[in-house]
Order: structure tokens, then C-alpha cells, then sequence
């Protein structure tokens, strides 16, 4: 999951709007069969958690609840990846993908490297850039538009910066250093700024 709204904590981010979106679509095209969603009360117990929203904005796209599986304990990004793979040995789940942003991509093949685990890695753009509505004359690649101007924007840019700080964090053995850092609620709403 990415970070809430900055406009609305009971919302998606942006990128988080954009993982909705595709993970829609995978569902809707059979290409996946369960969800796993980590994210927790990053602003505080006052606040719902990532993986609650996310949940919820899933739900109102039609996918049922009955294969979302929530565990909203995740601060980080290690965390999550951890969670999603206790998760998926306790229920004997094979066939494995992580669904992430582009940008986000690089960090998470490191850290299941680092866990020693091989799991398909889908991006949300491609996804997104995929959907193909053959019927629709004036729009059949409706987030084309939408993805040009979101690769350029400089929401984008300041998350690269953050990704590369972070990833050159990871090799550099400070992983649980990073950690320590996500479990501070002000980290979390600073991170807004490049999550969004």
C-alpha cells in the first residue's frame, strides 16, 4: 500500500488509487484469485489502517471481501513483504506476485532477495497502460493520458528521490535502521508528501 490521501485520511493516495485500479482489473480478468494487504495505522490509532481503506475501495469495485485478506500491522515496506509471505506459507499459496508502482519495484525485488524468495513482480502502470476497452471509440486505452502525465509529474520525481535514498539505505545495511524510522506516526505524515 502507499500512503492516504492528503486531502482525505479515510481515502487512497493517489497511487494507492492506481493499485486499486489494477488489482480491479487482474480480479476481473480471473488473473488473481486473493488479495493480501498489509498496511497499518501509519497516522495512529486515531486513523483507520492502509489496508482497510485499500479493503474497502476494493469492495466498492466489486471484489469480494471474502478474498481480500488484511493483516494492517505494516509500517513498512519490509514488513509487509514479511507479513505477505508468513501469510502465504501458512495458507499454502503457490503462485506469488507483488503489485507495486514502477517506481516503488526496484526496493521490492531487493528485499525478497534479500529474503532469499522469488516472487512475480506486477506494476501497476503496465497494468493500467494494458486496459484495452475495445468498445469505447474515443477511449479504448483510458489511462494512457493519465499515466504520460504521471511519470512526468513531480509527485513522481520527489518519490524517486525518496526510493533511491531509501534503496541506497537497504544496501548500505540499514534496513532496520529504515524500520525503526516507519514506526514514527510523524514519519508516516511527512511521507505524504512523496507518497501521495
Amino acid at each position: 500500500v502507499y500512503m492516504f490521501s492528503q486531502d482525505n485520511p479515510r481515502r487512497s493516495s493517489l497511487r494507492g488509487h492506481m493499485q486499486v485500479s489494477a488489482i480491479s482489473h487482474l480480479y476481473k480478468e480471473g488473473k488473481i484469485n486473493k488479495i493480501f494487504i498489509a498496511g497499518g495505522k501509519v497516522w495512529g490509532e486515531e486513523y483507520p489502517s492502509l489496508a482497510a481503506i485499500m479493503k474497502a475501495e476494493l469492495v466498492r469495485r466489486g471484489i469480494s471481501q471474502d478474498n481480500i485478506v488484511t493483516r494492517p500491522e505494516a509500517m513498512d515496506t519490509p514488513r509487509e513483504i514479511d507479513l505477505f509471505l508468513a501469510e502465504a506459507k501458512k495458507e499454502g499459496w503457490q503462485n506469488l506476485a507483488s503489485l507495486s508502482n514502477t517506481t516503488h519495484s526496484p526496493r521490492i525485488k531487493n528485499i525478497y532477495a534479500r529474503r532469499r524468495v522469488s516472487v512475480a513482480r506486477l506494476r501497476a502502470e503496465e497494468v493500467l497502460d494494458s486496459i484495452n476497452l475495445e468498445n469505447h471509440h474515443q477511449h479504448p486505452f483510458p489511462y494512457r493520458k493519465f499515466l504520460d502525465r504521471f511519470r512526468n509529474s513531480n509527485l513522481e520525481k520527489r518519490f524517486k528521490f525518496r526510493e533511491r535514498m531509501t534503496t541506497l539505505a537497504y544496501q548500505l545495511g540499514l534496513e532496520r535502521i529504515t524500520t525503526k524510522i516507519a514506526q514514527s506516526t510523524r514519519t508516516q505524515r511527512f511521507k505524504v508528501n512523496f507518497d501521495e
